[in-house]
C-alpha cells in the first residue's frame, strides 16, 4: 500500500494524469501467508529462516519434534518411485536431485500417508508465492546446514490462506503529440515476496525496485519530451503471485488493446555489466534488430541477447492477446534473486543510465 501510494505521488508530481479520476486499479488476490517467523532447530541448533531454510510457498502449518531419515535414492518399480513405510513422527531429508524425480501425484500420495515433514537439501534458497497449501509440510534447507548424522528436528511453521487481499495496479497517462490514438505501455511490477513473520522479509531491490525506478525515470523523461503516441505507465502488483495484476489489466483494459503499438516491460534493472536479455526478441525480430542497432551504434551495453516466448513476467498477458511486447532484464551482479539478500546495498545501478538511454531511444523510433 505504501509503495503504491509512493508511485502514484511520483506520477502525479511528474505530470502523468490519472485515468477515470484515479491512479489505482484495484483487485483482490489469495495467498498462503506466514504470519509468524518459521522456527527450525537441528539437534538443538537454531537455523535462520530465509538464510538457512525456507518453507515452500504452499507449506502448511506444523509444530512437531521429528526424527530425521536420509534418502539419496529410492527404488523404482514399474517406472514409479517406491516410498518406504513412514511415520508422522519422521522427517525425511531428500536431495534436490531426488526431489525432482518425485511427481505431483507422488507428492500428493505422500501428503496422505507420508512423514511429518520433508526437507529438500539445496545449494541456494529461492522463495516464491502460492495461493493454496500443500498436503504435507515441505521446507528447503541449505545443504551445508544439515549433515548425514542422526538428527532431531524441531519445527514450527504457521501458515494461513488469506482469500481477500486487496492490492492494486498504479497507472498514469501521458498524451502524445499527434492526434493518433495509438498507445505505448511501459510497465514494471512493484510487488515482491512479502515476509516470513515480522522480521524476515524479501527486500526485492533488484527484483523489482530497480525496474520500478526505471519506469519512473522514463515517466520523467517522456513528460518533458512527449512521444508522438500516448504512453500508459503501469506499475503492476501481483506479478510474483502469477502475473495477476497484468492479467487483470488485460481483462479490464483502460484503452483498447488493439490500439497498443508496443509494450515494454522492465525488470531487474540493477546491473547490466554483462548486458541484457530481451524476451520475445526472437518473436518480434524487426523490433529487436532496431534495439540492437541502437545499442551497437552507441555502445550502451556489452551485449543484448534475444530469447523466445516466455510466461515469466507482465509482458506475457499482452503477448497472449496479440500485442507486441518485450520483456527486458539486465544481467550481472552478485546473483541475489528471490532471496533475503536482494537489498539496496547490493544493487550497483552500474549500467542504469546507458540502459535508460537505450530504451528511450528505442521507444522514440517505434
Amino acid at each position: 500500500k505504501r509503495a503504491s501510494e509512493f508511485i502514484a505521488k511520483e506520477m502525479r508530481n511528474t505530470g502523468l494524469k490519472p485515468i477515470n479520476g484515479s491512479y489505482f486499479q484495484n483487485f483482490t488476490i489469495s495467498q498462503n501467508l506466514f504470519p509468524v517467523e518459521p522456527s527450525l532447530l537441528v539437534n538443538g541448533k537454531i537455523l535462520k529462516a530465509g538464510a538457512d531454510f525456507i518453507p515452500i510457498p504452499e507449506c502448511r502449518s506444523i509444530n512437531a519434534t521429528l526424527k530425521l531419515k536420509h534418502f539419496d535414492s529410492l527404488e523404482i518399480k514399474n517406472g514409479q518411485l517406491q516410498f518406504p513405510k513412514s511415520s508422522k513422527k519422521e522427517a525425511w531429508l531428500v536431495t534436490e536431485k531426488l526431489a525432482k524425480k518425485i511427481s505431483k501425484s507422488d507428492w500428493k500420495s505422500l501428503g496422505q500417508a507420508g512423514p511429518g515433514l520433508i526437507l529438500i537439501s539445496k545449494p541456494k534458497l529461492l522463495h516464491s508465492l502460492a495461493e493454496n497449501q500443500s498436503g504435507l509440510p515441505v521446507i528447503h534447507i541449505l545443504n551445508n546446514k544439515i549433515s548425514n548424522q542422526d538428527s532431531i528436528i524441531e519445527i514450527k511453521i504457521k501458515s494461513e490462506v488469506k482469500t481477500d487481499i486487496q492490492t492494486r495496479n498504479v497507472i498514469g497517462f501521458l498524451k502524445g503529440t499527434s492526434n493518433s490514438d495509438s498507445t505505448i505501455i511501459i510497465c514494471a511490477h512493484y510487488d515482491h515476496l512479502g515476509a516470513l513473520g515480522k522480521k524476515v522479509y524479501f527486500p526485492g531491490a533488484n527484483d523489482n525496485a530497480s525496474g520500478s525506478t526505471m519506469l519512473l525515470e522514463m515517466s520523467h523523461f517522456f513528460a518533458r519530451n512527449p512521444h508522438r503516441f500516448n504512453i500508459i505507465f503501469i506499475a503492476f502488483s501481483g506479478e510474483e503471485a502469477g502475473l495477476l495484476g497484468s492479467f487483470y489489466y488485460v481483462k479490464n483494459p483502460f484503452f483498447p488493446l488493439n490500439k497498443i503499438k508496443f509494450v515494454l516491460n522492465l525488470d531487474l534493472m540493477g546491473f547490466g555489466d554483462k548486458g541484457a536479455t530481451v524476451v520475445n526478441g526472437t518473436v518480434h525480430t524487426s523490433h529487436f534488430d532496431l534495439l540492437k542497432k541502437i545499442n551497437s551504434d552507441n555502445g550502451y551495453l556489452s551485449i543484448i541477447n534475444a530469447r523466445g516466448k516466455a510466461a515469466n513476467s507482465d509482458h506475457y498477458p499482452f503477448s497472449e492477446m496479440g500485442v507486441p511486447a518485450f520483456f527486458i532484464y539486465s544481467l550481472g551482479g552478485p546473483g541475489f534473486y528471490h532471496d533475503v539478500f536482494d537489498k539496496k546495498e547490493t544493487v550497483t545501478l552500474s549500467h542504469f543510465a546507458p540502459t535508460f538511454k537505450l530504451l528511450t531511444s528505442f521507444l522514440n523510433k517505434i
